[in-house]
C-alpha cells in the first residue's frame, strides 16, 4: 500500500468514490460530504512508447497503455473540539485511489515486462511538489502476447481541510507522466477524433 500525505485527478471516466456516515450525539446520523472528485485527464489517458530510434510505425511500438479508471474510496477525520454534533467540522479526507490500466503488448516488446509511468495530482496544490506524485506499474504479459487488465495497488492519501478546501470540493487527477512528443500525439488524436 502507497501513502501520499496530501495530494491528488480530468475530465473523462468520473470515479465512483463511496463514502461512510459517523454517529453524533445521542445517536444522530451524522452524514460526512460527498467525496472529492477524482479523474483522468483526458490528453494523459493513454500512452504509446516506441523502441529506442526514429521509427514510428506499429512495427516501432513497444506497448500502448490506456488509464480508464479509477476506482477508490474516502472517509472523514473529525475535528474534535468537543462533542460530536450535526455541526460537525472535519479537518481532513482520506482517499483510497485505485486506476486501472489496459496494456496491450506491440511487435517491438522484448521479453514480458512492460512498466506504466502515471501521476497523481492536485491543480489546488500547484506549483508545489506535494501536490503532485508519480508512481510505476510493472506487469507481465503471457507468451501469446494478449492485452493485460490491470489495477494498481491502493494509493493513500490523505487531504487537509479548512473554511475555503471543503473535501466535496477538491478535484484529482490521474495520468501518464507523458514525454513532449507523446502529448503532441494524443492531442492529435484527440482533435483527429481517432479515438474517444
Amino acid at each position: 500500500m502507497t501513502r501520499v500525505r496530501f495530494l491528488i485527478v480530468a475530465a473523462v471516466g468520473l470515479a465512483a468514490l463511496t463514502g461512510c456516515s459517523d454517529t453524533g450525539l445521542f445517536g444522530s446520523k451524522i452524514v460526512p460530504p460527498s467525496c472529492p472528485t477524482a479523474s483522468i485527464l483526458e490528453d494523459a489517458n493513454r500512452i504509446t512508447v516506441y523502441r529506442e530510434g526514429p521509427g514510428r510505425d506499429i512495427a516501432d511500438i513497444v506497448y500502448e497503455a490506456r488509464l480508464i479508471g479509477v476506482e477508490g474510496d474516502c472517509s472523514y477525520e473529525v475535528d474534535k473540539k468537543g462533542k460530536t454534533t450535526v455541526e460537525t467540522t472535519y479537518k481532513a479526507v482520506k482517499l483510497g485511489l485505485r486506476p486501472r490500466f489496459i496494456i496491450t503488448p506491440g511487435p517491438a516488446l522484448s521479453g514480458f515486462k512492460m512498466t506504466v509511468n502515471y501521476f497523481v495530482a492536485m491543480p489546488e496544490f500547484y506549483p508545489s511538489p506535494e501536490g503532485r506524485a508519480d508512481f510505476s506499474r510493472t506487469v507481465e504479459t503471457s507468451a501469446a502476447r494478449t492485452q493485460v487488465d490491470v489495477t494498481d495497488t491502493n494509493i493513500e492519501i490523505r487531504v487537509p481541510l479548512n473554511e475555503k478546501r471543503r473535501g466535496e470540493s477538491v478535484q484529482i487527477f490521474v495520468g501518464f507522466v507523458l514525454t513532449d512528443e507523446q502529448l503532441r500525439e494524443n492531442r492529435s488524436r484527440t482533435s483527429g477524433r481517432l479515438f474517444r
